[in-house]
């Protein structure tokens, strides 16, 4: 068994999935799953080439979209603990080592946090989470850590609270993975950026809102499980998710008054509804 397994989802990055390869470096514990969503470049023939320099599996799927994608890739690893990384995303120069030797020292903990260096609109910036015990969740509610960061959980785990992805459902919310794990475990975090993410212009977040709004059944359970859960304390991020659970249930047409809060989320959930149908009016029309 691999200690490690890293699972990239892909479509269509021959290029940037290339440097990421180029990142890795040869190591026994090290297995590499490519979930190739049906990509029409090159992407089958360049996994070909690294076949004699790392452990790499190359699984192709018919177009799904990225979610089913990441399924399939942890789905097909092997390794004690999993992470995901984009095809676009890089190792830092000692990134996967620092992993490697993190996960050995705390072999038994069943959950890793680590920091990003991102780039963004030819900006550079950090997201990195606090030093020490904490869960997936609290690290964006407490801490107020905003962006991607880099989670690493026993492949077991992942498994077990892996989200189904509904045929013609292009995206999940990664989120609700992680925050599904955090009810039931901690995660030991560290403030060193691991991996390098860079935003492509025509990468998944230039259409984040519409895949929201098209896919929502999602959006709904992750922020009905924010808004109950016990493992953060900021009111101020259960409101927000309060909110947002009134306005994705807008759109998927399950708007109901089962709650006490319910009936204070309602008619500011209906507006931002409303304005979301504007935006991709005027969206459409432009087209």
């Amino acid at each position: 068994m691999f200690l490690l397994s890293i699972c990239v989802p892909t479509y269509n990055r021959e290029r940037s999935l290339k440097r990421l390869l180029d990142t890795i470096k040869i190591n026994a514990e090290v297995e590499i799953i490519v979930c190739d969503d049906g990509s029409t470049d090159n992407t089958k023939n360049l996994i070909s080439l690294y076949n004699d320099k790392l452990n790499i599996k190359y699984v192709y799927q018919k177009n799904s979209g990225v979610s089913s994608a990441i399924c399939n890739a942890y789905n097909t690893s092997t390794g004690k603990y999993v992470i995901k990384m984009d095809s676009d995303d890089l190792f830092t120069e000692d990134g996967l080592n620092f992993i490697l030797k993190t996960l050995k020292e705390n072999i038994d903990r069943e959950a890793f946090l680590f920091g990003v260096n991102t780039l963004k609109n030819n900006v550079n910036f950090k997201n990195l989470p606090p030093n020490g015990l904490t869960n997936f969740i609290s690290v964006r509610a407490d801490f107020r850590v905003k962006g991607d960061l880099k989670e690493v959980v026993k492949r077991e785990i992942v498994l077990k609270y892996i989200y189904n992805v509904p045929k013609g459902v292009k995206r999940i919310p990664p989120g609700l993975l992680w925050y599904r794990i955090a009810e039931k475990y901690n995660c030991l975090s560290f403030r060193n950026a691991i991996a390098i993410k860079n935003y492509s212009d025509d990468g998944i977040t230039s259409n984040m809102h519409y895949l929201k709004i098209s896919y929502p059944e999602a959006m709904v359970e992750l922020y009905d499980l924010l808004s109950k859960t016990d493992v953060y304390k900021s009111n101020t991020y259960r409101w927000r998710a309060r909110l947002l659970w009134s306005r994705y249930s807008y759109h998927n047409r399950t708007m109901h008054f089962k709650n006490w809060w319910h009936w204070f989320v309602c008619i500011p959930g209906w507006t931002i509804y409303v304005l979301d149908k504007i935006i991709l009016l005027i969206k459409d029309n432009k087209k």
